[in-house]
């Protein structure tokens, strides 16, 4: 006979099989069940055998199955092996597990909570797992995603970790994949920028000296600027005093003048006069005879002379200023003579045969637009700054190399993490694989089980539907 399974309750209680009110009677059985367990556990009269299996199995689920189990246990126990002259145990503890399963026999109890057990699996317990197993897969889904992101984030950061190192003449501190990005070498790094720094420094203030030395050289630029002044006003034709006290006013370059004078001057001196110079200076600065009995005690301390022009220019804002100041004018005035004397569109003429006094100016004026232009670079601006404040550039780019190494480590530490935390799904996973093969075998047993019952009551096969999932 085939019965559907959405029917066997119904059937059962039409039956008269089990009473209308099965329910409330299983609660009231599984309550004392659940009872008697945890009283047992605290009795001195069962075995130590009997109390540790109890605690074993103390929050397993209170049913039919598991009373059977328990009995059986108990039975083949010390509790169960004496019994009185009429056959039956002495131990209370089966006796009164005995009385619930005529409980569960009597009403057929066994047979409602078997239909319950396999209801609630297939309503609750597979739809609950196949939302987890859904759940989960799309976690493991996203985080995979989430660390193939990050993944390639890092990469990206090592290789501006490397190209950043690299640019500093650095490149070596970063070996295999991985095996240099565990400690930053901050010492290391620090000595290597300040390094390239001072030779971008010299290699800068050199070039840039050359041009303003070609500049300056010889006084003709100056004279070039009295020349043209005087072009231009005819009533100052004579007046090359006044010209060169109030209108040719270029302090710093003429600094940079009388220094570079100075130099070559100095460039003269044989060796023979430099060293008798030198001796001299410490015989006239000297208060007491020399003996070689004395540290130089009555030598005189002479201060240490003010830092060289060129050293000043980098250092003081101010003269800096005034230098660019003075070259945007002498770029300007030449500037507005070549408009005047060719045209606006004078640079459009440059591929023409020009005058050799135009041609001079054009030298001029592409000379210091040429400065003006090093001396305003944004690239160059970092070497100036480096010149003033060693420290503020060093530690700006020592930071900056910091903060993209420390992204790598925070980027591989969540990559960890995650990689973890996918493992953790998968095992999530698995749990609920298993789960559910075990919600699936419960269903075939209490299937089987209920089917022998009907079997062994009316005596014919059942059948029964609609457990299948």
């Amino acid at each position: 006979m085939e019965i559907h399974f959405s029917s066997l309750s119904d059937y059962l209680v039409g039956k008269k099989l089990v009473p209308g009110d099965w329910g409330v009677l299983l609660k009231s059985i599984e309550r004392d069940l659940c009872g008697l367990v945890e009283r047992s556990i605290c009795n001195d009269d069962i075995s130590e055998e009997a109390r540790a299996h109890l605690m074993s199995v103390k929050n397993d689920e209170k049913n039919y199955s598991f009373l059977n189990r328990l009995i059986e246990f108990l039975i083949s126990s010390k509790e169960g092996e004496k019994k009185t002259i009429f056959g039956s145990y002495k131990s209370e503890l089966i006796n009164e597990l005995m009385n619930i399963k005529k409980r569960y026999q009597g009403n057929n109890l066994h047979l409602s909570e078997a239909v319950r057990e396999i209801n609630y699996i297939l309503r609750f317990g597979f739809s609950h797992l196949e939302k987890e197993q859904r759940e989960t897969v799309s976690k493991i889904k996203s985080t995979t995603k989430r660390i193939q992101e990050l993944a390639d984030s890092k990469s990206g950061n090592v290789e501006l970790y490397k190209n950043k190192l690299s640019s500093f003449g650095l490149g070596d501190i970063v070996g295999g994949e991985g095996a240099s990005l565990k400690y930053f070498p901050r010492d290391r790094v620090t000595d290597g920028i300040q390094y390239y720094y001072n030779l971008r420094l010299d290699e800068f203030s050199s070039g840039l000296f050359e041009e303003i030395n070609n500049l300056i050289q010889d006084n003709n630029l100056v004279n070039l600027y009295l020349k043209l002044i005087k072009q231009a006003n005819a009533d100052l034709a004579d007046s090359d005093d006044y010209i060169l006290e109030y209108m040719i006013d270029f302090p710093v370059l003429s600094m940079l003048c009388e220094n570079q004078e100075k130099s070559d001057c100095e460039s003269d001196l044989s060796s023979d006069e430099k060293e008798n110079e030198y001796y001299m200076e410490i015989i006239e600065n000297s208060d007491t005879p020399s003996s070689s009995d004395q540290d130089y005690k009555g030598f005189e301390v002479v201060k240490e002379d003010e830092p060289h022009i060129k050293v000043r220019i980098f250092e003081d804002r101010q003269l800096f200023g005034k230098l660019l100041m003075e070259l945007y004018e002498i770029e300007s005035f030449l500037k507005r003579y070549l408009i005047e004397n060719l045209g606006s569109d004078w640079k459009t003429k440059l591929g023409v045969e020009v005058c050799s006094e135009d041609q001079i100016v054009i030298n001029y004026y592409n000379l210091v637009s040429k400065i003006v232009a090093k001396l305003t670079a944004p690239e160059n601006y970092e070497i100036v700054t480096f010149r003033r404040n060693k420290y503020i550039v060093v530690e700006r780019h020592t930071e900056a190399i910091l903060n993209i190494f420390n992204s790598i480590l925070g980027q591989q530490n969540s990559i960890e993490k995650m990689e973890s935390r996918v493992k953790e799904y998968y095992q999530e996973l698995g749990n609920c694989q298993k789960k559910h093969a075990e919600y699936s075998q419960r269903v075939k047993d209490s299937t089987a089980f209920l089917q022998n019952e009907l079997k062994s009551l009316f005596n014919k096969e059942y059948v029964i539907k609609g457990v299948q999932k």
